[in-house]
């Protein structure tokens, strides 16, 4: 394999290893707000309910 077939097929690898990445970091990122948006309704409920309007 010539070192421009190489290169391009590094390349080709490496961009997969980086979609695959970025896809899991997308999906924690999606958890961590769900849990984020969950912990604030939580607060507020509770403040909700100490000082109603």
């Amino acid at each position: 394999m010539d070192p421009v077939d190489e290169a391009i097929a590094w390349a080709a690898q490496r961009r997969q290893e980086l979609d695959e990445m970025n896809a899991a970091y997308e999906e924690i990122d999606a958890r961590e707000y769900e849990e984020f948006n969950r912990e604030m309704d939580v607060r507020d409920a509770d403040l909700s309910e100490r000082y109603p309007s």
